[in-house]
């Protein structure tokens, strides 16, 4: 088990004045099996209004917000610390064929999540 601590930083720079701006943001991580968020911190400067998580549909957390008052620049920081479990990757790749039999498995909801993908 691995243990990261991850920081970005990203900044928006104006010309001129904005009177508001709408953003989504992807920086946070997902929740899965073998990964374990120890801490989180996503900080917006100046501070938006509205903002709110929402999730895209296949598992990915967004940060959807706007900035309502008149700014010149703003700052997205986000403080992380996960871990990681080390997992066992199959050796080598499906064949067409079976690839072509899953993406058709509807059965399966891992198959069906993945048969957006062909589209």
């Amino acid at each position: 088990m691995r243990t990261y601590r991850i920081r970005h930083s990203t900044g928006y720079f104006y010309d001129h004045p904005v009177m508001r701006s709408r953003n989504l943001c992807l920086l946070l991580p997902r929740y899965l099996s073998y990964q374990t968020v120890l801490y989180e911190s996503l900080v917006v400067n100046p501070e938006p209004e509205p903002a709110f998580e929402l999730d895209d549909g296949l598992g990915n957390r967004l940060y959807d917000f706007t900035v309502v008052k008149p700014h010149i620049n703003f700052e997205v920081v986000l403080d992380l610390r996960v871990t990681i479990q080390e997992r066992i990757w199959k050796e080598g790749c499906a064949k067409l064929g079976d690839a072509l039999y899953l993406q058709s498995d509807y059965h399966n909801s891992s198959h069906l999540e993945a048969s957006i993908f062909t589209f």
